[in-house]
């Protein structure tokens, strides 16, 4: 560091059990998008019909939704209560 340059410590508490409640809620919203997502591909009229664009697209949201789960599903394990 150069003498013009400041170090800022700032320390954040989290309450544990609002931060859980806040991604489980999260984890929840994306796990019914992913169902609706899912649901589509499931429909062979929706799959024939639809430009491959279009389900490629609803894949590309599934692979999405299913890694911000997953991400999440690491969080809420961090959490310490």
């Amino acid at each position: 560091m150069t003498s013009s340059e400041y170090l800022i410590v700032l320390k954040i508490e989290v309450d544990p059990k609002l931060e859980r409640e806040k991604l489980e809620s999260q984890r929840s919203v994306l796990e019914m998008e992913l169902r609706k997502e899912q649901s589509k591909l499931e429909n062979k009229n929706f799959t024939e019909r639809a430009p491959a664009t279009v389900v490629n697209e609803v894949k590309a949201r599934i692979e999405d939704r299913e890694r911000r789960i997953t991400e999440l599903a690491e969080q809420i394990a961090r959490l310490i209560d």
